[in-house]
């Protein structure tokens, strides 16, 4: 059985209520192709929204949506924003306006807001991000951006796009990545989940080698799980030298694999630093106080 998943504030929270039941622009069920009236834009008087997080649009998806609207007519109209000089920029609904002009239509029903920047901004990205398909590294760029632009926690952010703060976190951690992984994501050559295993290797090169493997040889995360931990047992036996079958080296082996497991469980750089007669202590890097915060509830530390 599927989860249901949770809704936050989003849109619908952004745009106040009242307004958004207005029957100056009503959502009808079914327009004819061409549609005309008080209800309907020119299409040329709408622009790009300049604060789309999506950056690739599939041409094929476009082709189908045309195809729907053609036969069933549009369901829904775009959301616009008045610029006040008789033209608009869009606030969602960019596919069905890319679909409408395929078809060649001349207008197209639209909802008319009129809204600052900052407040289009934060709209548009709350829209997007509580779609499922938006990429990974959209989807993280578009929660960067909410948390610098609107100096949001990972928890407010969560709550306005209706998605854990743990997945909040996670996403946003793709983007430390050298830039080329990162496309890698985008284009859907490595999935979300062979790029947080990347995380746990700090060489770059070495990240960006791996990644080369892994998308030439098709390897399953579980599989890169493996020769992670793989690696690392043997990265510390190199480092031993000649005695790479001693006790003491052994011992650093072992270490290594409990630092790698608690990397993949806390999702952060962990590393355990022995002093001798069986003491010693474990550092856990955190790059953000929500970070901390996430750290926290995973080491089920509780609150004050």
């Amino acid at each position: 059985m599927s989860k249901k998943r949770r809704l936050g504030r989003g849109l619908g929270a952004l745009i106040d209520e009242a307004d958004a039941e207005s029957s100056a622009f009503p959502i009808e069920k079914s327009l004819a192709p061409a549609p005309g009236g008080e209800n309907s834009l020119p299409v040329e008087k709408i622009g790009r929204n300049p604060f789309q997080p999506r950056r690739a649009f599939d041409p094929e998806a476009i082709a189908e949506m045309a195809a729907s609207i053609q036969t069933q007519g549009l369901i829904q109209p775009v959301v616009v924003n008045d610029r006040g000089d008789g033209t608009y920029e869009l606030i969602s609904g960019e596919r069905r306006l890319r679909a409408v002009k395929k078809l060649g239509w001349a207008k197209i029903p639209a909802l008319i807001r009129k809204v600052s920047h900052s407040r289009l901004l934060e709209m548009t990205l709350v829209e997007n991000l509580q779609r499922e398909d938006l990429n990974p590294i959209e989807e993280a760029t578009g929660y960067q951006v909410l948390a610098e632009k609107f100096s949001l926690t990972q928890a407010q952010i969560a709550d306005r796009v209706g998605k854990d703060r743990a997945t909040v976190a996670n996403t946003l951690r793709l983007l430390r990545l050298p830039r080329v992984i990162q496309q890698s994501v985008a284009e859907g050559a490595l999935s979300a989940g062979h790029a947080r295993q990347l995380l746990m290797i700090e060489d770059e090169a070495e990240q960006i080698e791996l990644a080369r493997k892994i998308i030439e040889g098709d390897i399953s995360v579980r599989k890169l799980e493996i020769m992670i931990r793989e690696r690392n047992l043997t990265s510390s036996g190199s480092k031993a030298g000649s005695s790479a079958k001693s006790a003491e080296a052994g011992r650093k082996a072992f270490i290594d694999d409990l630092e790698n497991r608690l990397r993949q469980t806390l999702s952060t750089q962990v590393r355990i630093r022995e002093a001798g007669n069986g003491r010693g202590k474990i550092e856990i890097e955190f790059y953000s106080f929500e970070e901390f915060e996430r750290l926290m509830e995973l080491l089920q530390v509780p609150a004050d």
